[in-house]
Formats: C-alpha cells, sequence, structure tokens
C-alpha cells in the first residue's frame, strides 16, 4: 500500500542520516541486518552456530559453509554499509569492533583444537574478522581490499576442507595426528595442505595470504586507525601459531604405517585440482586474484 512516503536507499539514505529524519529507525534497521550478515558471516558474537554446525555436518557441507556463503554474505554487507560512508554514521566504528572480536576469539579458540574442522571453524570466525577489517574504513580501496582478502581466504580454505575430505572422517581423521608424516606418506596431499596452512597464516611461500593481509592492513592505517591496526598485527602472530600447530604435524614421522588410503570421490579429487591449481598460482602470482579488485 503506498504512503506517498520516499523509499529508503542508496543516497535516500545518505540524505536522511544527514538530516536526522528518521535517524533512529534507520540505525536499528542497519544494525539488525549487519546482524543478520554478521551471523552469515560467522563474526563475534554471532558465531556460535559455527563449530557446532561444522564439527556435526560432513566436511563438504562444512566446506560450503566456510567458502561460499561467506562470498554472497559480504556482498551483501557492502550494499548495507555503503550509503552510511558519507554520513560517518557510527555503524562504522561497530564494524571495527566486530572485526577485533572475530579476529581475537575466533584466533585464541583455534589455537587449542585437535579437531581440524573444528579447528577449521574457529579459524573461519578469526578470517571473517580480517574480511571485515577493511571495511572499517569504507573508502574504495577498503571495499576491494575485503573482497581480494575474501577470495584468497576461500580459495586456501576449500583447499583444506578438500584434503580434509580425502583423509577421511571417523575418530581417526578428525585430529591433527592423522596429518602426521604425511608429507611422507601423501606428498601431494601433504603438499596442498601446507600451502593452504601458510597461506592461511600469511606465511611465505603462501604469498597470496601474505599479500591479502597487506593489502587489508592498508587501507585501515591509510585512514589512521592505529588500535585496530594493532590488534590485527597481534592477530596475525596469533594466527601463525594456529596453523603452524598443524602444519608441523606434516613433517613429524609418521605413528605408524600408513593404512589403506579412502576411496577418493571423482569430485572431491576434481575440487582439489581445481582449488589447488588456483592456490599455487596466486601463491606465485598474487596479482592474479588482487589484481581483478584493485
Amino acid at each position: 500500500m503506498a504512503t506517498g512516503r520516499p523509499v529508503f536507499s542508496g543516497g535516500a539514505v545518505e540524505q536522511a542520516l544527514r538530516s536526522g529524519d528518521d535517524r533512529a529507525v534507520l540505525l536499528l534497521g542497519v544494525l539488525l541486518l549487519v546482524g543478520g550478515l554478521g551471523f552469515k558471516l560467522s563474526l563475534v558474537p554471532f558465531h556460535a552456530w559455527t563449530p557446532q554446525a561444522y564439527a556435526g555436518g560432513t566436511e563438504p557441507v562444512a566446506a560450503f559453509l566456510a567458502a561460499t556463503s561467506k562470498v554472497a554474505a559480504l556482498a551483501a554487507l557492502v550494499v548495507v554499509l555503503r550509503p552510511l560512508a558519507a554520513a560517518g554514521a557510527p555503524v562504522l566504528v561497530g564494524i571495527g569492533v566486530l572485526a577485533a572480536l572475530s579476529m581475537t576469539v575466533g584466533n585464541v579458540l583455534a589455537l587449542v583444537q585437535d579437531d581440524p574442522v573444528r579447528l577449521l571453524a574457529w579459524s573461519t570466525v578469526a578470517q571473517a574478522g580480517w574480511v571485515i577489517l577493511p571495511l572499517a574504513t569504507l573508502v574504495p580501496a577498503g571495499l576491494a581490499a575485503s573482497g581480494g582478502y575474501l577470495l584468497a581466504y576461500v580459495i586456501a580454505t576449500l583447499v583444506a576442507f578438500t584434503v580434509v575430505v580425502l583423509v577421511g572422517g571417523g575418530a581417526a581423521g578428525r585430529t591433527l595426528t592423522a596429518y602426521r608424516g604425511m608429507l611422507r606418506t601423501r606428498p601431494a596431499l601433504g603438499a596442498l595442505l601446507g600451502l593452504a596452512l601458510v597461506s592461511l597464516a600469511g606465511l611465505p611461500p603462501g604469498v597470496l595470504g601474505l599479500v591479502a593481509k597487506v593489502v587489508a592492513l592498508r587501507p585501515v592505517v591509510a585512514e589512521g586507525l592505529w588500535a585496530l591496526a594493532l590488534v590485527a598485527v597481534v592477530n596475525a602472530v596469533i594466527g601463525v601459531a594456529v596453523y603452524l600447530r598443524w602444519f608441523a604435524v606434516l613433517f613429524q614421522e609418521p605413528a605408524t604405517a600408513p593404512g589403506p588410503a579412502r576411496p577418493a570421490a571423482r569430485g572431491a579429487l576434481a575440487a582439489l585440482a581445481l582449488t589447488g591449481t588456483a592456490l599455487v598460482l596466486t601463491s606465485l602470482a598474487p596479482q592474479l586474484l588482487l589484481g581483478l579488485l584493485a
């Protein structure tokens, strides 16, 4: 039913926020939208479902939740936040707080996980903080950095989850010790998993992850958000410890002789070939991915 009142979108939202018309209602609506999208992105404090859903479902479902669904959620979040940039709305401060909390909570809890799926679940929470970190500025460079970091995270996470699928589920496969000595027993899988882990940690030879972190930090520093940048740097160090715990297991002496390999589904092998190739190529030349969003 038409009321004769304007529909709030784009420039209309900016004008209303500046003039004060329905400001409280608009801000409440935006906060609720951000909360809903924060649930999709696994941002603290909307993250509680993430470790339970990942650990309770199959590995392919967890991979879908960890990667594919995040792309649409980030796109929607950018659409919601873009009109607020010119208005200087306090919602942008909230984005910085969500980023800091997500990075810290996700990394600290991932650091104590022995189940690789739960570790990747808490990694998703931490990485979601990095994804929205540049959005605390909402400058054009920040929007591009956020999208670039998300794509880098998606590629590395899909590689890690696909290796988890191929190693196998059950009690034996759901501990980090199942990957002990993988670089010797299954060198191809071990090498791809290792590259995915160092990419998520932002360490060479995972150059894609390192460049993505620098790109994500650049607009935050440029806008003078030093407290947020300091939190991000501290979490980058904690993140290194998170992923190196798993990475170090790949080099250890295998506890026992490797048993028969789990029958590999064609879909999993195809997914690993595709995502593994993308990870290797973008690690050698990160501009192939990040340059698309510059």
